[in-house]
């Protein structure tokens, strides 16, 4: 065996090497981020069935913070209008802002009837 062949096989190794390596890392931060994701899912899940357990609704507050982890925030954005003419309910956004992410993390949207005192509030801004 030659020094050449020696230095070619070398280099084929190292470049092997460098690409499993590469490889590794890219599938590390997915794994991190579908686990963060999964979390995320299941905090929002776990706060959901929280208060509609408790309360049997979402609540009138537009924002706060989760009870059990702090560091997730939740916003509750109401539309104002109805769904359909006949249909008395409101489209409900539910965002989650996971730590050190300044856009939600995670958002699921619901329908949520429109009460009594809604349903005449909107009936009479039509005229």
């Amino acid at each position: 065996m030659t020094l050449i062949e020696v230095l070619a096989g070398l280099v084929l190794l190292s470049t092997l090497l460098a690409s499993i390596v590469i490889a590794s890392g890219r599938f590390a931060a997915r794994i991190r981020g579908a686990t963060n994701e999964l979390a995320s899912v299941e905090i929002l899940e776990d706060q959901l069935a929280f208060w509609y357990a408790s309360a049997g609704r979402l609540p009138s507050a537009a924002e706060g913070r989760i009870d059990g982890a702090p560091e997730y925030r939740w916003r509750i954005i109401r539309s104002n209008v109805p769904v359909a003419p006949n249909i008395p309910a409101r489209r409900v956004r539910v965002e989650l802002f996971v730590p050190g992410g300044g856009a939600p993390g995670m958002s699921i949207e619901l329908l949520e009837p429109i009460e009594d005192r809604d349903r005449a509030a909107h009936a009479g801004g039509r005229g």
